[in-house]
């Protein structure tokens, strides 16, 4: 049984729960602030443990929406699952020793004209090799779906996928960023493709960009596959950052987006998408 410190732990009584959102919040765990020094899970056969795990909520206790900041110091990836990866691009083969994961990130939920919206934002780190950052916007979830998700949860055979769509039809995206930065992975990933392929780094740079291009031949956006393979180039010949993002001028609904999937370039161009790289950060 895992120990851990809360301060301002939040229970509700039954005359706060009123609507689907107010139980499924009221099932949470939610306190002001929450120290876990270790955790253990079991995860595909191997137990995996979490160290030093950190959570901060400010928001309305009447309710518990607000918003969450957290940060977990290390994820121990299990030795015996490690060992059991071989070949020429396994982590022992490109260098690393223990392969540590560590997480940090924030989000938010509240309402809005009695409709959910979160903004999140994850960042998960893989010592001496990157970080992939997550983020992203949702709003108009509507309190119907809480009822479907947690009926969905008690009786998953029951489920109603197009009765979930159908009340998903409003919700829109406002924003989408997934970010990846470098530390060393990518470099070494490429030092063993010129082992393992016989040829030079500027030639295999120059393929996976070619890939690239002709895999978005089909999306008829000249200046989409421009951008992203200009990004693309740079950051395989500089290692540091790459970017793919949805910054929409207004948030975008599920059935406008469903409505533009027989045009990628008219999806592209309403979710203003748009792919940049950049050198290592200091």
């Amino acid at each position: 049984i895992p120990t851990f410190e809360a301060v301002g732990w939040i229970v509700r009584g039954p005359e706060l729960i009123k609507t689907s959102l107010d139980r499924m919040m009221a099932g949470q765990f939610v306190a002001r602030d929450t120290k876990m020094p270790l955790l253990t899970v079991k995860a595909l056969g191997f137990n995996v443990e979490a160290k030093d795990a950190h959570y901060r909520w400010q928001g309305d206790p009447s309710t518990g929406l607000g918003t969450w900041a957290f940060s977990i110091a290390s994820i121990g990836l299990p030795e015996e699952l490690m060992s059991g990866l071989t070949g020429p691009f396994s982590p022992q083969a490109l260098g690393y020793g223990a392969v540590v994961m560590s997480m940090n990130g924030t989000s938010s939920l509240g309402l809005v004209e009695n409709l959910a919206e979160t903004d999140t934002d994850v960042t998960i780190s893989l010592s001496q090799m990157g970080a992939l950052t997550i983020a992203f916007k949702v709003g108009n979830i509507p309190p119907s779906l809480f009822d479907a998700l947690q009926a969905a949860q008690k009786a998953p055979e029951s489920i109603d996928v197009n009765a979930l769509m159908g009340q998903a039809q409003t919700i829109t995206i406002g924003g989408l960023r997934i970010r990846y930065d470098d530390a060393s992975l990518v470099t070494r990933l490429l030092d063993q493709l010129v082992k393992t392929e016989g040829k030079t780094r500027e030639a295999l740079i120059a393929e996976a960009v070619q890939t690239g291009e002709f895999a978005l031949l089909g999306f008829n956006t000249p200046e989409f596959t421009a951008q992203a393979k200009a990004a693309t180039q740079a950051f395989l010949e500089n290692p540091g950052w790459i970017q793919l993002e949805a910054a929409p001028d207004t948030p975008v609904s599920v059935t406008q987006f469903m409505q533009l999937l027989g045009s990628p370039a008219d999806a592209l161009k309403l979710l203003k998408v748009s792919v940049t790289s950049g050198p290592p950060e200091e």
